[in-house]
């Protein structure tokens, strides 16, 4: 019997090393490693954390002694403290923004699209992504995941605690709702729905592989192999833009590494893998904010020395100095200072709440 308890650190470094992934998809020095085809589809690595919530939540909770009050506190203690600081800091970004315009010392008006003061309340409430009306890119941009994830969340708690026996029915109907594409859902709803209950199956097959003990059939150098060749699978599948395939590829990879004995296996429980993997969500949630303001530092120092490095791209902002190796020094600065602030969020809010559980 599986305890709910055990721990795949492994999973926890795969979740930090994704998370830096999609940070590589948001900023953009030119002639960097920000701009290599890996890290232009890099937004898969979101696919990649609904099939592991997926699968994480079902193994710890899917039993019969399930309290839905302990869960429900548990995982809004988990997602919500540093969901709403940053939605905090990022209205605080805008109110300045406001007193900048103001006083003329900015161009950019204030709480506008994305922003709008319309988009406050569904942003507080997780809604953003749930509501047709809403922009799921509201403030913090990223948060549209999080907010599909926390009500699927309950959603999976109420099955688990009303329908314990009937669950497989309720997340099969769950999994055909997002393929039939109900226009009531929005996209972003019916992707977050997709790739969480899939995620669910792939912990039932785990559970289903873990009986039969096949974990002990294959040798060192066959997990090894099975590693390195799911991990060039993921990579092409990124690489080559195979969107539909990333469902499969980032569940086999799950299955293989939580099984696997092999020297990937042993490489990705390296202190610093899994030291990024428990910062992993403070660094997905504080990125956004951090490179607005590393793109608004570099502007005016570049300004100052009279010199314009910002490049407007159709969706996003490319920071060129001209220079290459400062390109680099530059990615890898912002990259230094995410980690730091990250760091700092985790410590002081994330560990501090996950305490008082």
């Amino acid at each position: 019997m599986l305890k709910s308890s055990d721990h795949f650190i492994v999973l926890d470094s795969f979740r930090g090393i994704a998370a830096l992934c999609v940070v590589l998809f948001h900023i953009h020095f030119n002639a960097t490693m920000s701009e290599w085809k890996f890290f232009e589809h890099s937004f898969y690595f979101v696919d990649f954390f609904f099939i592991l919530s997926g699968f994480v939540i079902t193994y710890a909770y899917d039993r019969e002694n399930f309290s839905f009050k302990n869960f429900l506190y548990r995982r809004s203690l988990r997602i919500l403290p540093l969901y709403l600081f940053m939605f905090v800091l990022f209205l605080a970004f805008e109110c300045s923004k406001a007193i900048a315009y103001q006083y003329g010392f900015i161009q950019s008006v204030p709480f506008v699209g994305a922003n709008a003061t319309s988009e406050i309340l569904p942003h507080l409430f997780l809604l953003q992504s749930w509501l047709s009306f809403a922009n799921p890119l509201s403030f913090n941009s990223v948060a549209w995941s999080l907010s599909v994830e926390y009500y699927l969340y309950i959603f999976f708690g109420i099955s688990i605690f009303l329908f314990f026996k009937i669950r497989l029915l309720i997340f099969s109907v769950l999994f055909l709702v997002s393929s039939l594409e109900f226009t009531f859902l929005t996209t972003a709803v019916l992707e977050g729905i997709y790739y969480f209950s899939a995620g669910i199956f792939c912990c039932y097959l785990y559970r289903f592989l873990y009986s039969i003990q096949i974990q002990n059939i294959f040798s060192f150098w066959v997990y090894s192999l099975m590693e390195s060749l799911i991990l060039v699978i993921v990579y092409f599948v990124i690489v080559m833009d195979y969107r539909e395939w990333s469902v499969v590829a980032f569940s086999f990879l799950i299955l293989i590494f939580v099984f696997s004995k092999g020297i990937f296996h042993y490489f990705f429980k390296n202190k610093l893998f899994v030291f990024i993997g428990n910062i992993s969500y403070s660094i997905y949630m504080t990125h956004t904010l951090v490179w607005m303001c590393i793109v608004i530092i570099c502007v005016r120092v570049a300004r100052y020395f009279g010199v314009e490095i910002l490049q407007i791209q159709e969706d996003y902002q490319m920071i060129d100095t001209g220079l290459v190796w400062l390109n680099w020094v530059l990615v890898l600065l912002s990259l230094g200072a995410i980690i730091i602030c990250s760091s700092l969020t985790y410590r002081y809010i994330e560990k501090y709440f996950m305490q008082i559980r």
